[in-house]
């Protein structure tokens, strides 16, 4: 495949890893090479987005994976096949994706983590640790299980009143202590 050849492809239907005269070869099939010596990713969809070449081994993109825009893919990171990334999420270096995964907008992965199989994140979730469970729904910074997220986001809004509900409480209990 030439330069000329590349530009003829539909537009989300390629990325780019890595750089001019980057050797990928233990990438699997589906990825070409250009005359330029960088390599696109083939069978995925992609919008403008930041994949980082490896520092060592691969960074991976795997078969039926759809990116949207501004995503950041770092170092040696692998995503699994089939999942799904909304616009502005970022996957920090050698962390490990795993496959059907769907993640919302502005999602957030530290590096060095693995996140299980048909695991979701809702949007702005901030993810600090290994996601072991599949199937998993985790929402919110730091990311927490969904139903936690819900039960703690009806009490947080209602934190004022009950504050001072508190405040109240130990006003009474000093005063019966003084008696």
């Amino acid at each position: 495949m030439t330069n000329k050849d590349f530009d003829k492809l539909p537009e989300k239907t390629v990325g780019v890893v890595g750089l001019p005269k980057t050797t990928l070869d233990d990438l699997p099939s589906y990825y070409q090479t250009l005359g330029d010596g960088s390599r696109k990713l083939m069978g995925i969809e992609t919008g403008i987005k930041e994949i980082d070449r490896a520092t060592m081994g691969s960074t991976i993109i795997r078969k039926g994976v759809k990116l949207d825009n501004l995503i950041q893919i770092g170092h040696n990171v692998e995503v699994g096949e089939n999942t799904v990334m909304a616009a502005q999420t970022g996957i920090a270096g050698s962390s490990k994706v795993g496959r059907n995964c769907m993640f919302a907008g502005q999602v957030g992965i530290a590096g060095h983590l693995t996140i299980a199989d048909g695991t979701k994140l809702g949007a702005q979730a901030g993810v600090a640790g290994n996601i072991k469970n599949e199937n998993s729904i985790f929402t919110g910074y730091p990311a927490i299980d969904h139903r936690n997220f819900l039960k703690s986001s009806v009490i947080f809004k209602n934190l004022p009143e009950l504050k001072m509900k508190l405040d109240a409480l130990e006003k009474t209990i000093e005063s019966l202590k003084i008696k």
